[in-house]
């Protein structure tokens, strides 16, 4: 019996031995890496990893309504692109080719233009011969201006025809007109030809002469006004070269020690008496 029970221990130490074995292989063999023929390819992959190919989309069948849209918009393509050429056309501005004048009947407008001129110098208006009025237009347009003032006083006429009447170019005709537009002693209308031609129809205003004369004068008195102002309240100082200098007040003179801002030289003590007495004249006769 005894022996027995040794032989069982004996085998089951063996068996427990062997178990013992087979759990640290199985423990090892899941710690170790895989072997080198499994895992040679996915290396190869993850080295070079090869282009995917595109893949193909494949098109659902569309709906029956996504059919329809899209046979529409192709029916409907060209007939848009023919609708745009149609807006177009319908809104480009009509190019209007105005016929070229003949020479009888740019000789006819002369003539014309002369006779009606004639017609208002006849007439010559009164207040041309006012002395104020006379310095007034001479101030603004010169001689040759007077002679399209005194055309233009007494009845509407278009530049066209006092171009032709005084054998003059319309555009210097226009330029002695605007002048006059902007002391605003004359006026113009606009007249559209059923060839789409504009005509400029220029008037004079003798009762607005009167306004722009004040209008001046009073500028001119605020001016002068303020320059005698100045010439009261300052004493003024200059250099031997007053003429490129010029003067200065006495502020700036005690700033720069009395000596010229730009040449250097000695600044002096001037009598403006005289330029005072100037103003106050000028002023007198604004007045």
């Amino acid at each position: 019996m005894a022996r027995g029970i040794k032989t069982m221990r004996t085998r089951l130490k063996k068996i427990i031995k062997t178990s013992k074995k087979k759990k640290a292989t199985a423990v090892k063999s899941s710690k170790t890496p895989k072997s080198s023929s499994v895992k040679s390819p996915v290396k190869r992959i993850k080295a070079s990893p090869r282009k995917k190919a595109p893949s193909k989309t494949v098109k659902k069948p569309s709906s029956r309504k996504a059919r329809v849209k899209k046979v529409s918009a192709k029916r409907a393509s060209p007939t848009r692109k023919i609708s745009v050429k149609k807006v177009a056309a319908g809104t480009s501005k009509k190019t209007i080719v105005r016929k070229k004048k003949t020479e009888a009947e740019k000789a006819k407008i002369k003539v014309l233009a002369k006779k009606k001129l004639k017609k208002i110098r006849a007439n010559k208006p009164d207040f041309l011969e006012d002395r104020k009025y006379n310095e007034f237009l001479l101030s603004v347009v010169g001689e040759e201006g007077i002679e399209v003032a005194e055309n233009v006083s007494l009845e509407e006429i278009s530049d066209v025809e006092l171009a032709e009447g005084m054998d003059l170019k319309a555009n210097i005709i226009r330029k002695y007109l605007y002048a006059l537009y902007e002391t605003g002693v004359v006026t113009y209308r606009r007249h559209r030809s059923k060839t789409g031609w504009y005509t400029y129809y220029w008037k004079l205003h003798p009762e607005r002469i009167d306004m722009a004369l004040n209008e001046i004068a009073g500028k001119d008195i605020n001016y002068y006004e303020r320059e005698l102002r100045q010439e009261r309240e300052n004493q003024f100082f200059t250099c031997k070269n007053r003429e490129e200098c010029g003067r200065v007040i006495f502020d700036h003179a005690l700033e720069t020690e009395f000596r010229c801002n730009k040449c250097e030289k000695k600044l002096e003590f001037t009598d403006n008496s005289n330029i005072i007495e100037g103003l106050e004249k000028e002023l007198a006769r604004l007045k």
